[in-house]
This record gives structure tokens, C-alpha cells and sequence, in this order.
């Protein structure tokens, strides 16, 4: 049977308060997760250069921290730290419980020019190109951040050229890593950067920065034996 005027308006009011209910409970999460990650990046020390991620990746630690054996890896908003990214000596990546992801970010500030601002999906590859080129660069965490970290820095950084470098996830149906990559660079009138292996060793099925300069560096050395 039709529902009356006023069944619909009860129905409208409890879906409303589930809503509510839900958005605070999300919140309360968030809250609590940001204040654990604040907690372990308190306590941890500076990241060893020589710890196992950081030596197979071929990256310095530039400001991430280490707790045990793990590399603790900031979430932020810009102004405060949301979440934590850890990262086991197998490269196994986690995030905490909870924790704000969308829009949130790790900058690496530690380079000698001040622009053009690079963004790309994780720690090392982002830690790469920064090291290539010496500029500044933003690690979005993965591929669905992309475009809402760009929107971000675009409003904040109205005239900064920006560089999207993207994942080349060739071996994923519909390649999301240049997919998502190439609809940020649009959306904000950035450039765009994609590795192109070719020529270069595919049994490790590469797909990002970090893994064109760790091939291209072991084909120059090979050449150079």
C-alpha cells in the first residue's frame, strides 16, 4: 500500500537521524585514528636510511618516521596529521583503522627547487622523482587520491605549475594508476607524466617512477660492466 503523508515524513526523518548517526560515528573513528597517529609518530625516531624498504626502493627516508621495524608515513591535511601509512621491511603497506584518507597527504619539502610541484600515489615513487628532479613533491597514497590532493594544491597554489606523476599500471585492467592520473592532470590543467618501459626488463611487471629508475640504473650498470 502507498505510504500516508505521514509515514513518509516519519520514514524521512529516521532515514535522516541513521544518516546523522552514521556521519558522527565516522567522525568519532577518524578522531580516534588521528589521535593514535599522532601517538606513534610521537614515540618513533627518524627513519634509518639503511632500513630494508628504504635500501630495495633505493630512496632516503626524507622525514618519515620508524617505529620497530616499521616506516610510519604521515597523513596530513595540510595542517594536521589525519592518519599514518606504515610500511613493513617487505613493503607491505597499511593504514590505520578509522583514519581520514580522502584528500589527505604526505608533502616532501626537502628539495633544493621550489617548483614545479609533483604528486603522485606512494612513498618511494613520490621519494623518486623528487630525488630526480629536485623538486617538491606530494604523495597522494593511491590512485582514487589523486584528483582530490590536485584539486587541493590547485586551490591553494593558483599559479604553480604542477606535475601529475602517474602510475603505469599496464598489467590492471583499464590501467587505473594512468587512468586516474590522466583525469587529475585534466581536471586541474596540470602535466603529466607516465613511465614508458619499453626496452627495459618487465619480469618484475613494473608500473611506477621508483621502478623506471631502479631498471634504468641496473641497465646502466650492466652496460658499464
Amino acid at each position: 500500500a502507498d505510504l500516508t503523508l505521514t509515514d513518509r515524513i516519519r520514514l524521512k526523518h529516521i532515514l535522516a537521524q541513521a544518516r546523522q548517526r552514521h556521519s558522527d560515528e565516522r567522525r568519532q573513528e577518524q578522531e580516534s585514528a588521528a589521535t593514535t597517529a599522532m601517538r606513534m609518530w610521537t614515540q618513533a625516531r627518524p627513519a634509518a636510511p639503511r632500513h630494508p624498504y628504504l635500501v630495495v626502493k633505493q630512496v632516503g627516508p626524507h622525514g618519515i618516521r620508524q617505529s620497530g621495524s616499521l616506516l610510519l608515513v604521515p597523513v596530513t591535511d595540510g595542517e594536521r596529521l589525519i592518519s599514518l601509512q606504515t610500511i613493513t621491511t617487505t613493503g607491505d603497506k597499511r593504514f590505520l583503522k578509522g583514519g581520514r584518507m580522502a584528500s589527505g597527504f604526505y608533502s616532501i619539502a626537502d628539495a633544493p627547487r621550489p617548483s614545479p610541484l609533483l604528486i603522485g600515489e606512494g612513498f618511494a615513487t613520490v621519494a623518486t622523482v623528487v630525488e630526480q628532479t629536485g623538486c617538491p613533491g606530494l604523495v597522494a597514497f593511491n590512485a582514487g587520491n589523486l584528483l582530490a590532493v590536485a584539486q587541493v594544491m590547485r586551490r591553494r597554489y593558483p599559479e604553480t605549475a604542477i606535475i601529475i606523476t602517474g602510475d603505469n599500471d599496464q598489467w590492471t585492467p583499464g590501467n587505473p594508476g594512468a587512468t586516474q592520473a590522466r583525469a587529475a592532470a585534466v581536471a586541474i590543467h596540470a602535466k603529466l607524466l607516465i613511465p614508458d618501459f619499453t626496452g627495459l626488463d618487465l619480469s618484475s611487471q613494473p608500473t611506477d617512477w621508483n621502478d623506471f629508475y631502479r631498471l634504468t640504473r641496473a641497465n646502466q650498470a650492466r652496460r658499464a660492466a
